[in-house]
């Protein structure tokens, strides 16, 4: 029992600090105490409609465990295979041999135990989340006249639309790239709240499972309020509805299920699923309910640092969740001390420069000079005392109450459609828009008279709008690409095995 109530006081203290209308939520706020994960097995969790909306709640919150989205597959372990972060410079001790070994050449080492058991970690936490997410369904489906029948099917529409978020997450890491071999091997889908052992099945009967969960979530969140009032930052937190019209970008909302539906659809590789996935981001721009939910951040922003700056784009997140120790973590891996040594994860100036188009041993930039995003990196001075590295703020602790980004990550990012949009029809306008958003940069035709590639623009924008958030290397994966840009900026040989992280053997040799 004191376990619990330590557990329900952290959580409750974790979730006072989510603003409403630049005033903090109270640690009064009753409907916000979340159980422990196996509490959700406990009959009476379900038998009221606030302890169903406290379990849901847990759901998003696991999500936030280091392991998972708080870390690893945010701003850590995707964006070192992505070759973001450069940890062989001699001064880096915050990391571990293992963080060299999951970046470096021979890339990547991932049969090390070391490495091994970090990926290990973050299958089996994943696992567990989603075995949560089927005890959800599972009692919430039993239920009957304890929420209305809207209500409930919005919450199960969400945690059918986690089922597959998580599913195709660990998909995109652990499994075959889907354009190479769609028969390739895949993942287990568990739909059942128990820990009995499942089929990994191919790449391809993934997909299925996790296109019938996405189907599911859409009917269920057809009158999703998110289409009529938009995301609602902020409310009166004592009403019941609060939970369920407020802060829709922090829950799987039925535009979030369109986007993952759109992202499902490209990472499948074949034509036709691209088409549906270029199909799906052009319903999106052109819903005007869409871009009024999620405005772009046309804010240029300064030098002036976190404080003066929404650095994510906040309003543009189309979902995202709450993660207490984001800025913990991220000072952990990306503050230097006073003597700008021995503790920072820096990225290269090679690397930097070909993100922003940078003419190569110049400061100069053809196309991004202006780009307000370059404010997002702070020089770094290096152990020997050079400066031919940068680090990321992008997610340093904005010290302003007021500021209602506070501890939002985000996971699916408006940008993700337009330039999905642009890979499937190969259209500049969508790069354009983007570009106007940040800023008000000139088109591309513009400013470098038609000489791009269309497609490396596209890289380069995945680069800038993603950093720290994990896209990067399932955007190389997908594509099954050959080369990447490497630490230094330069090509780095791929092969398929560098993409696909081995399963635990428990999974494997049963």
């Amino acid at each position: 029992m004191k376990k619990m109530m330590k557990y329900i006081k952290k959580i409750r203290f974790a979730l006072s600090l989510l603003p409403v209308a630049g005033v903090g939520f109270t640690s009064c706020t009753d409907w916000l105490d979340v159980p422990p994960p196996d509490m959700l097995l406990e009959k009476d969790v379900f038998a009221t409609e606030q302890g169903i909306t406290k379990a849901m709640n847990g759901l998003y919150l696991n999500m936030a465990e280091g392991s998972l989205y708080g870390k690893d597959l945010t701003f850590y372990t995707t964006e070192l295979m992505a070759q973001r972060w450069n940890v062989m410079t001699g001064n880096v001790v915050t990391t571990s041999s293992t963080a060299i070994q999951m970046s470096r050449i021979p890339i990547f080492e991932f049969g090390v135990e070391g490495v091994r058991n970090h990926f290990n970690g973050i299958f089996r936490q994943a696992y567990v989340l989603i075995r949560n997410v089927n005890n959800f369904i599972a009692k919430l489906e039993a239920t009957s006249g304890i929420l209305t029948a809207q209500r409930k099917d919005w919450l199960l529409g969400e945690a059918y639309a986690l089922r597959a978020y998580l599913h195709l997450d660990m998909l995109r890491l652990f499994g075959y790239p889907p354009v190479s071999n769609i028969d390739g091997r895949g993942i287990p889908y568990r739909t059942e709240a128990t820990a009995e052992w499942t089929d990994i099945l191919p790449v391809g009967e993934v997909l299925e499972h996790i296109y019938a969960d996405i189907e599911v979530a859409l009917a269920k969140l057809a009158n999703d309020p998110v289409q009529t009032l938009g995301v609602q930052i902020g409310g009166d937190n004592t009403e019941q509805s609060f939970f369920y019209n407020a802060y829709r970008n922090r829950r799987m909302n039925y535009y979030a299920v369109m986007a993952l539906k759109m992202r499902a659809c490209m990472y499948a590789g074949d034509n036709d699923s691209r088409l549906m996935a270029g199909n799906i981001a052009k319903q999106l721009i052109e819903s005007q309910s869409f871009q009024e939910a999620f405005p772009w951040g046309r804010e240029r922003l300064s030098s002036g640092g976190v404080d003066a700056n929404d650095f994510i784009y906040s309003r543009e997140i189309v979902f995202g969740i709450h993660v207490q120790e984001m800025y913990d973590q991220f000072a952990n891996l990306f503050l230097p001390t006073n003597t700008q040594a021995f503790t920072a994860l820096p990225t290269s100036g090679g690397f930097w420069r070909y993100m922003f188009n940078f003419v190569s041993g110049s400061d100069h930039s053809v196309i991004d000079g202006e780009d307000p995003r370059l404010h997002q990196w702070v020089g770094y001075n290096t152990a020997d005392g050079t400066s031919t590295s940068v680090i990321t703020t992008k997610f340093r602790r904005p010290t302003r109450d007021d500021a209602q980004y506070r501890y939002f990550y985000p996971l699916i990012r408006k940008s993700e459609v337009y330039l999905t949009a642009a890979e499937v029809f190969q259209d500049v306008a969508y790069v354009d828009e983007i570009r106007n958003a940040r800023g008000g940069l000139k088109p591309l035709d513009e400013v470098s008279d038609g000489t791009y590639d269309l497609q490396d623009q596209i890289l380069r924008e995945w680069m800038k709008d993603f950093v720290s958030e994990g896209q990067l290397f399932y955007y190389y994966k997908r594509r099954a690409q050959t080369s990447i840009i490497g630490i230094n900026g330069g090509s780095l040989s791929m092969s398929t095995a560098n993409y696909m992280p081995h399963l635990p053997l428990v999974e494997t040799e049963r």
